[in-house]
C-alpha cells in the first residue's frame, strides 16, 4: 500500500510540481512510513 501511495505521489509531483497539497501528502506518507517501521 505504501509503495502504491508513493507512486501516486510521484505522479502528482510530476504533473503539478510541489503544490501545498503534494507537500502535505508527502509529509503524511513520511509519517505513515515511520509508524509502519516501529
Amino acid at each position: 500500500m505504501l509503495e502504491e501511495l508513493q507512486s501516486i505521489l510521484s505522479n502528482l509531483y510530476a504533473q503539478y510540481g510541489l503544490t501545498g497539497e503534494v507537500l502535505r501528502l508527502s509529509q503524511l506518507l513520511d509519517i505513515l512510513i515511520y509508524q509502519s517501521m516501529k
